[in-house]
C-alpha cells in the first residue's frame, strides 16, 4: 500500500509539474477568473502581452485590463457565459502598460452543480495580424477605388485565361455585364466573331501570346466583338502578372 501510495504521488507530482511547464511556457495568456470577475491566477505570457507585472492584476477585475471603448462588450459578454454556460470567442482590445492590445480571447466557464464559480481563458495576441489586415484592406481600397475610377477598361486573367477581375469601364466598354465576364476565356469572347462575320482580327493573338511567353506586348490596332455583335477598335496592352516570382495571369 505504501509503494501504492508512493506512486500514486509521483504521478500527481509529475502531472502538476507538467502542466507547470505548459503553463509557464506557454506564448498565449492564460488566466483563470473568479465568478465576480476577478483574476485569480494569470501565466507569464500576461507579462509579454500586456506589459503588466501579474502581481499587480492578481485580485483585480478583469474589466479594469480591457479597452475603456470596449468594456461594456465584455461586460455583456460574460454575463452571457454564465447565463448560457457555455464557451465563448471573442475579439477585444486590453490595455497595455504601453501599448493598446488586440486579442482573440477564448473562455470557459466552470459550473458545478449549475452554478457558475470561474472561468479559464487563453487570450492570443493579434496586434500584428490586425494591423496587417487593416492596411492590406485600405491598400485594396484605395486600388478598388483607382480601377473604378479610371476611364481605360482593365481585366485580369488567370493563367488558362479566364477573367478574374475586371473594372466597371471594362464591362461598359465590352457591353456586357461584369458578372459575365467573370470565369469567361476572354480571348474566345473577345476574338469570336458572330456567325456570318469574318473575323478581322489578323496575326496571332497577343494575349494567349503574353500566357505563354510572359513578355508584355501591346497593340496599336485590333477589333474586338461585343455582345451585341458589333466590334469596337481597339488599342491595349497585356502585361504578365508576377508573385513572387511567378508568373500567375496577365492584366
Amino acid at each position: 500500500e505504501a509503494i501504492d501510495r508512493d506512486r500514486a504521488r509521483a504521478a500527481l507530482q509529475e502531472s502538476e509539474n507538467r502542466y507547470r511547464r505548459i503553463f509557464d511556457g506557454a506564448t498565449e495568456m492564460i488566466f483563470h477568473i473568479d465568478a465576480e470577475g476577478c483574476f485569480v491566477l494569470l501565466n507569464p505570457a500576461f507579462e509579454t502581452i500586456t506589459g503588466w507585472p501579474r502581481h499587480e492584476w492578481l485580485g483585480r477585475h478583469f474589466t479594469d485590463l480591457v479597452h475603456p471603448d470596449d468594456r461594456g462588450y465584455a461586460i455583456a459578454t460574460f454575463k452571457e457565459m454564465l447565463l448560457a454556460a457555455r464557451p465563448s470567442a471573442r475579439a477585444i482590445r486590453l490595455m497595455g502598460k504601453d501599448r493598446e492590445v488586440q486579442v482573440e480571447i477564448t473562455s470557459f466557464p466552470q459550473n458545478v452543480d449549475g452554478t457558475f464559480i470561474e472561468v479559464y481563458g487563453f487570450a492570443r495576441d493579434v496586434t500584428a495580424t490586425r494591423r496587417a489586415t487593416e492596411e492590406r484592406e485600405r491598400v485594396t481600397r484605395s486600388l478598388q477605388l483607382v480601377l473604378e475610377s479610371t476611364v481605360e477598361g482593365i481585366y485580369t486573367m488567370d493563367m488558362n485565361g479566364h477573367c478574374t477581375m475586371l473594372n466597371r469601364a471594362a464591362a461598359e466598354l465590352l457591353g456586357r455585364p461584369g458578372e459575365a465576364l467573370i470565369g469567361a476565356s476572354m480571348h474566345e469572347l473577345l476574338h469570336t466573331p458572330p456567325p456570318g462575320r469574318a473575323d478581322a482580327h489578323s496575326g496571332d493573338c497577343p494575349i494567349p501570346q503574353v500566357l505563354e511567353s510572359g513578355a508584355a506586348s501591346s497593340v496599336a490596332g485590333d477589333l474586338f466583338w461585343l455582345a451585341d455583335g458589333s466590334s469596337m477598335p481597339v488599342a491595349y496592352s497585356a502585361a504578365p502578372i508576377v508573385d513572387d516570382g511567378v508568373q500567375v495571369g496577365v492584366v
